[in-house]
């Protein structure tokens, strides 16, 4: 679920780059699970710059 999620993208935060993720973002077509990944970056993961 949701805890899975969250422990992943903390792995993966370090790695991330925020001009790939917006790149990425651009051509994703739900803006709803977007939405979602910024919430879940913001809150759970604590990474701004992305």
């Amino acid at each position: 679920g949701i805890n899975q999620i969250t422990t992943i993208l903390q792995e993966l935060s370090e790695e991330m780059k925020p001009s790939i993720l917006l790149k990425i973002a651009k051509q994703f077509p739900n803006t709803a699970a977007i939405q979602r990944l910024g919430y879940i970056l913001e809150t759970e993961i604590n990474e701004e710059k992305l």
